[in-house]
């Protein structure tokens, strides 16, 4: 395909574009330095499971609910220009002046949650975790709508599709120092200290590139008419319409809150005796993830979004049963099965959370085009609190059950730290608390993915209709002219 004919219709410059993939690595380093680390770090510090437990359901079920409410204000609010030329910077935009404004306390709240003086009283510990990770999802809660850029920026579905995919690399990018350095760092000597301080700076940086340079050519005018009408009860009115949002929201709940595999430290120190085979076994999920997202607007393009949600599923679920077939003591004796299962299984799992994310903006253009309004707020924040509302159960739930299982908490700041301690007989396991440490790593996902391959069959979301509701949508082609290319595109699909 030539140059020229590769970019007809695109309008977003390159330079933005890739300012645009650093800004997904910018949240994707410190939610994946969050995600990866909080569960193993929190039983580091001597708070018990339960606590620990008590403590985050309540906060993310919190989050989860104030989702929506950000939905609402998103969708019904614009912020205003200023009159000197930083506020009119600041201010510009649909979503962006949520990132410019609420970034930086994102990377705040991580070195309030990853710095507990494991010497403070017990009270001190749980409340410093507890503002920590208000500060952290409150900033990944209000630059949320980040994600929804691609509607601002462009009506172009193959460049939207482009700029999502290649988004999806920054992610991979803003993971991949993370999983690595970042575990190198906690399993040495450095620590979570300095580790959440290296990936903070690193996420500001990242951060500042898109803040810059990104412009939104792509924003609907809403009249004060408009907003008036917009109320939270014709936004949930929204959902009544919607049955294919509302199907994935099932899936990715059920994947989700079965997705209890946040313990790979202890998993690779308790069951495979050695903290820096994580290094590897992350290695061998990110790399082929890695390799594989730049075809991703190439897949996109020809293959339905949800169509590789449910096949990543099973793929998923397959590696997950040999796994548990298999058993620890077999993997033991041959880490390249482990390592090459694990690349599989990761992959499907990255493939899923990819081909998931990416459907909130396609669904958005349904909404708008059923509706008549710009909504695209409230399907992010239904998304979003779906997820977030699955990561306050699982997170929660994870902990109760190793807790059930005897899993016992320690007190160190390092890996190193904890085989010193090991050594001296403090910090062991018994064989019960490693089976359930087993369990939530791989026995429950499988669960989880196996039913969420099955709901996914029944979402339907064709690429083709949301090209066609993208051209109404931005005015390209009338309602008329749209229902008409429908109704020819449904004839075509039942004479194949």
């Amino acid at each position: 395909m030539s140059k020229k004919k590769r970019k007809e219709g695109w309008i977003v410059p390159a330079k933005e574009k890739l300012a645009m993939i650093f800004g997904a690595g910018a949240t994707q380093t410190m939610n994946t330095f969050v995600q990866s680390f909080l569960s193993v770090y929190i039983l580091m510090v001597g708070i018990s499971p339960a606590v620990a437990a008590a403590v985050l359901l309540v906060l993310k079920a919190w989050d989860a609910i104030n989702d929506m409410l950000f939905g609402f204000l998103v969708d019904k609010y614009r912020f205003k220009p200023g009159k000197n030329w930083f506020t009119r910077w600041l201010f510009s935009g649909r979503y962006m002046p949520w990132f410019r404004v609420m970034f930086l306390i994102i990377p705040i709240g991580a070195m309030i949650l990853f710095t507990i003086n494991t010497d403070a009283p017990m009270w001190l510990r749980v409340t410093q975790y507890c503002i920590g990770y208000f500060l952290y999802d409150f900033g990944m809660t209000c630059t949320g709508a980040y994600g929804l850029l691609p509607l601002s920026v462009t009506d172009n579905f193959d460049e939207r599709n482009f700029i999502l995919s290649w988004n999806g690399l920054g992610q991979g990018f803003g993971s991949l120092p993370v999983v690595f350095l970042g575990t190198v760092m906690i399993a040495g000597s450095t620590g979570y200290g300095g580790a959440v301080v290296v990936f903070a700076i690193l996420g500001i940086i990242l951060a500042l590139i898109p803040s810059i340079l990104v412009k939104e050519r792509n924003v609907m005018n809403v009249t004060p008419e408009q907003q008036e009408k917009y109320t939270i009860k014709e936004m949930l009115k929204v959902l009544t319409k919607m049955p294919e949002l509302v199907m994935l929201l099932l899936g990715t709940l059920l994947w989700g809150i079965f997705y209890t595999s946040g313990y790979g430290l202890f998993v690779a120190y308790y069951i495979f005796d050695d903290a820096n085979l994580s290094i590897i076994l992350s290695l061998m999920g990110i790399i082929p993830t890695i390799i594989m997202v730049p075809f991703l607007p190439m897949i996109f393009k020809r293959v339905d979004k949800i169509v590789v949600a449910r096949f990543a599923c099973i793929g998923f679920a397959v590696c997950g049963v040999l796994i548990c077939l298999m058993g620890p003591d077999f993997l033991r004796n041959n880490l390249g099965v482990l390592y090459l299962l694990t690349a599989v299984q990761t992959l499907g799992y990255t493939m899923t959370m990819f081909a998931c994310s990416q459907l909130p903006p396609d669904l958005a253009e349904v909404a708008r085009y059923r509706t008549g309004q710009d909504v695209g707020g409230i399907v992010s924040a239904a998304y979003s609190f779906i997820t977030k509302l699955v990561g306050s159960l699982v997170s929660s739930v994870t902990l109760l059950i190793l807790g059930a299982y005897g899993f016992e908490s320690v007190e160190a700041n390092s890996f190193d730290e904890l085989a010193a301690l090991n050594a001296q007989g403090i910090g062991l396991q018994t064989d019960r608390a490693l089976e359930g440490l087993w369990n939530v790593s791989y026995l429950f996902p499988l669960i989880g993915f196996a039913a969420a391959a099955v709901v996914f069959f029944f979402v339907k979301v064709d690429r083709r209709k949301i090209r066609i509701y993208m051209r109404v949508n931005s005015g390209h082609i009338t309602r008329e002219e749209g229902e008409k290319e429908l109704a020819e595109l449904k004839e075509k699909t039942k004479s194949k």
